[in-house]
C-alpha cells in the first residue's frame, strides 16, 4: 500500500516493512499436492536456486542426511 492504496509491485522490489495484500482462504483442486517440498523445487531451478539462501535446523539436517547417503554409497 502506498498512501492509503494498493500498489502493484514484483517480488524483487519487495522491502522490509512493505505490507502485503494476501486472501484469508484459499481454495485448492481436490488434487492438489498437501505438500510442497520448495527446496527441492526451487533447487531444480538454476536461476532460483542461485538467488535464494535457506537456513536453519530442517536445512542443516538436509544437507547432513546428504554426506551421510553419499559415504553410505562410496565407502573408504
Amino acid at each position: 500500500m502506498k498512501n492509503g492504496a494498493l500498489k502493484l509491485k514484483r517480488g524483487d522490489e519487495l522491502r522490509l516493512n512493505d505490507r502485503l495484500a494476501a486472501p484469508a482462504r484459499i481454495r485448492f483442486p481436490s488434487d492438489a499436492p498437501s505438500r510442497i517440498d520448495l527446496l527441492r523445487k526451487l533447487h531444480a531451478v538454476p536461476s532460483a536456486s542461485k538467488q535464494i539462501w535457506v537456513r536453519g535446523p530442517a536445512v542443516e539436517a538436509w544437507f547432513k542426511a546428504n554426506v551421510i547417503d553419499v559415504i553410505e554409497r562410496h565407502p573408504s
